[in-house]
């Protein structure tokens, strides 16, 4: 079998109003979908999502990247020699690579060979990562500052969570001041006992003394982690923070191979990692962390990416849970629309678990109208 084509959509849309997390704005989510195709007529297909980043550049460059400089590394090879081919992805890429642009490139591409190769064998992602469980707890994952919220409408947000049988929810913190984040996690906390869990996501936002202040503010709370307290590179203020406080320190979803989840691990910086697969180098890189986690004694919490995270998670002995958003979330709306399957990651069980998709591969189905739809 040897990949004959590569192929590649460019999907945009504007969210009906502009939300803020602790460093920056969102005003809207892009989407970049891959397909390769094999002379054997088997096809496998990934996805890359964006939020407008550096004014929507990074997924036009993610997309220049495999048009003009994967697409020739992998033509003509076989997709089931997947370690050879991201190891020559990774080598052909270093002089401009080794983290960001380049590597989510090479994600895009490795998962779609994954893809491939659970089509190739029969069996769904989730059994090829492994087959530890066939579902995996999800979190409701919100909280995010709109403009003219008050503390009302992030109180009955959660409580819609908890309607829907969500069991952990996660909030964005560190835009506003701590005394006015405190103000939002008190007000969350009234209204949903300690058996839910809550986590704070700080989206990088704070130097360390800043977070170590809220973490010695927020004990009391019960807060299950803190996320990206501090910019995953500043390895010095996440290790005091890590020494100085109770509440587990979560980081990973800005980090970038085995590599840096090595450093990461080795500095004793973080308690729980979040790997993104579209960012970490693919399913390949992802399985090698999710191992190198478990050799050390450290869960794994994916950032976002529902659909794909859901059988890897649930696939690995260490999987914690799974970042959700609902399919009529402004998040999510866009990749609800272009992906009909796998219907398992749209909708949380009775016990707010997702269900391990049971198709061949990623269980991707695209609906190409709404990929020209909204095609740019």
């Amino acid at each position: 079998m040897k990949i004959i084509d590569i192929d590649t959509s460019v999907l945009f849309e504007p969210f009906p109003k502009t939300i803020y997390s602790g460093r920056g704005k969102v005003s809207g989510r892009d989407i970049l979908i891959t397909q390769l195709t094999t002379d054997v007529g088997i096809k496998g297909y990934s996805f890359i999502t964006g939020l407008q980043v550096a004014n929507g550049a990074e997924i036009k460059v993610l997309d220049l990247i495999i048009r003009e400089g994967l697409k020739g590394i992998v033509l003509a090879k076989d997709p089931l020699c997947y370690e050879k081919l991201w190891y020559e992805m990774y080598r052909g890429t270093v002089r401009f690579g080794r983290r960001g642009a380049a590597l989510r490139a090479i994600s895009a591409v490795d998962i779609a060979i994954w893809d491939i190769i659970g089509k190739k064998a029969g069996l769904p992602i989730w059994q090829l990562a492994g087959g530890f469980k066939e579902s995996i707890p999800a979190y409701a994952s919100g909280g995010h500052y709109i403009k003219g919220a008050t503390l009302d409408d992030i109180s009955l947000e959660v409580q819609d969570y908890i309607k829907n049988g969500f069991k952990e929810i996660k909030i964005r913190v560190g835009r506003a001041s701590l005394k006015e984040d405190t103000e939002r996690i008190d007000v969350i906390r009234n209204v949903i006992d300690d058996e839910i869990k809550l986590m704070v996501d700080a989206g990088e936002a704070w130097d360390g003394p800043t977070a170590i202040a809220a973490a010695k503010m927020w004990e009391k709370y019960n807060i299950s982690w803190i996320e990206e307290p501090v910019p995953t590179d500043d390895l010095d203020s996440l290790c005091l923070l890590k020494s100085k406080t109770s509440i587990p320190i979560a980081v990973g979803e800005n980090e970038y191979t085995r590599y840096g989840f090595r450093d990461l691990i080795q500095a004793g910086a973080v308690s729980i990692i979040q790997p993104d697969v579209t960012r970490v180098g693919g399913i390949s890189e992802w399985l090698k962390i999710a191992h190198l986690a478990s050799a050390h004694g450290i869960k794994v919490a994916p950032h976002g990416i529902q659909e794909i995270h859901t059988s890897l998670a649930a696939g690995i002995e260490n999987g914690l849970n799974v970042e959700y958003a609902s399919p009529d979330h402004y998040m999510q709306s866009l990749i609800d629309k272009v992906f009909k399957e796998p219907v398992n990651t749209k909708q949380i069980s009775p016990a707010g678990n997702l269900v391990v998709p049971q198709s061949p591969g990623l269980g991707l189905e695209i609906d190409w109208d709404i990929v020209e739809k909204y095609k740019i």
